[in-house]
């Protein structure tokens, strides 16, 4: 038996020379080798992780696109991990599970001492900074899901693979300038919608997704987004946030086969307004929020009527130009309930003579910590797809109850 422990003994001496904590040539770090290979056997490497699980359940009077809704459903589980790669630079990667598939949906890194103590770049794949709340996950949002308007314009969140600059700097005593700019290969839609367009509402969600990317842009054609907002306080619990958001995606192409190419020439263009205040002795408060959208694409399609048309002239440009808003109010009661409502309106991307709307009132209840509950009633009115093929405007109410859980290290910092 000794002689087996002595064996065990060398081997993980030979296995693992740098067991005595010393710091291995070429680094400062003790115990850390080429390409952050460690010899050391604990976790003071390893990256913060955190886990959110999101589980819904949704029941509605409607018979028609939303009836797929109806049920229990693990909207999706999210995985993070965060760790800092020297004192300039963190890595922060975010991992999306649902019930049928695995998402790789941010994978950065974020320079935050490279150019100037207030200005930092993010590079890789992640969420593009537009509006308020198009950047947070579906978890962290105040209802349970994106604004109709946002899921209508820009699919709930823009995501592309890219660069962003982001800088601030203090106005006086008490306010602060903000702004972003980004570029990016394409900017991706996704949102894992419960309720509205972005679920299957007017031909859009789930058709969609089945397109194909088509040919690489050329360097002209990528797309770029920019944000501007200023954050100042209108008293000593009270703060005013004021923005606007630009994104332009020339010649999004999708499909590959000659007959399904579509040219789209897109351009979003958002103001919002965001009021807090917060009474830090006992957490209650009041939120207001509201965000308007316009929406600018041109939709080229096959002419069918001239097949003897070849080319670009083969294209049958039209535009579209398409308006909308939300507004959402929260009164917080203490630290733990929350009671809001919310209202969206807007114009049709694809054609802005069709019109919906929905409203809605929340609760939101923090258990704990690490978990909460929210329930929410919403009232739907939107054009529904006939067994004729004739759209029609419909009433339809959804009840839903949402149980959020949250563990280990996770945040966003400010909402900008």
């Amino acid at each position: 038996m000794k002689h087996q422990l002595s064996i065990i003994a060398l081997l993980l001496f030979v296995t693992f020379p740098g067991s005595d904590l010393s710091a291995q040539e070429g680094s400062s770090r003790i115990g850390l080798g080429d390409y952050g290979q460690t010899s050391i056997l604990d976790n003071r490497f390893n990256p913060a992780l955190s886990f959110i699980g999101d589980f819904v359940a949704t029941w509605s009077d409607d018979e028609g696109i939303e009836a797929g809704a109806d049920g229990f459903k693990l909207r999706g589980a999210e995985i993070g991990l965060f760790g800092a790669v020297d004192d300039a630079y963190e890595f922060h990667g975010i991992l999306f599970f649902d019930e049928e598939e695995v998402e790789l949906e941010e994978a950065y890194v974020l320079a935050t001492d490279w150019l100037t103590p207030t200005t930092h770049i993010k590079a890789g794949r992640f969420n593009m900074d537009f509006g308020k709340l198009s950047p947070i996950h579906d978890g962290e949002l105040p209802t349970l899901d994106k604004p109709s308007v946002l899921q209508e314009y820009i699919g709930g969140t823009l995501r592309g693979t890219g660069a962003e600059v982001h800088w601030w700097s203090p106005i006086g005593d008490a306010s602060l300038l903000r702004g972003s700019l980004g570029i990016f290969q394409s900017a991706e839609s996704d949102s894992h919608v419960i309720l509205g367009p972005g679920g299957g509402h007017h031909g859009h969600g789930e058709e969609e997704d089945e397109d194909e990317e088509g040919p690489l842009r050329e360097t002209g054609d990528f797309a770029i987004n920019a944000r501007l907002s200023s954050l100042f306080d209108i008293s000593d619990t009270a703060t005013v946030q004021l923005g606007g958001s630009l994104l332009t995606a020339p010649e999004r192409v999708f499909g590959v086969d000659e007959d399904d190419i579509q040219n789209v020439d897109k351009s979003v263009m958002g103001l919002d307004i965001t009021l807090v205040s917060t009474n830090e002795s006992n957490g209650s408060g009041y939120r207001f929020q509201a965000e308007a959208l316009i929406n600018d694409q041109d939709s080229g399609e096959l002419d069918e009527g001239d097949p003897a048309v070849e080319g670009d002239e083969i294209f049958n440009i039209t535009n579209q130009e398409a308006t909308g808003f939300y507004f959402m109010a929260e009164r917080t009661v203490d630290s733990n309930n929350t009671i809001g409502l919310s209202y969206n309106q807007y114009e049709h991307a694809e054609d802005s003579d069709e019109e919906s709307s929905d409203f809605g009132v929340y609760y939101t209840k923090k258990l704990n910590e690490f978990n909460r509950l929210r329930f929410e009633i919403r009232s739907f009115k939107d054009l529904a797809l006939e067994e004729d093929g004739v759209e029609e405007l419909v009433d339809f109410t959804a009840v839903s109850v949402q149980w959020t859980v949250q563990l280990g290290s996770h945040g966003h910092g400010l909402e900008w």
